[in-house]
């Protein structure tokens, strides 16, 4: 079990191979993170639309004005 571990690390025959995995799997987490942050700000931005445009739809009080 030690020569294994012993050979795991001093091998460097796949280490560019690792190193490209981590950095795909750190380029995934960013895209993940930002893929939320842009959803969330258009799931806001379409609740407002709805509701302004919901809001022309009622008619509005007398003498208030419309949209």
């Amino acid at each position: 079990m030690r020569a294994l571990l012993r050979r795991l690390v001093v091998e460097e025959e796949a280490q560019d191979l690792v190193e490209y995995a981590l950095l795909a799997a750190l380029i995934a987490l960013a895209s993940i993170a930002s893929v939320n942050g842009v959803l969330t700000a258009l799931h806001a931005s379409y609740v407002a639309w709805n509701t302004n445009t919901h809001n022309c739809w009622q008619m509005p009080a007398p003498g208030a004005g419309g949209c």
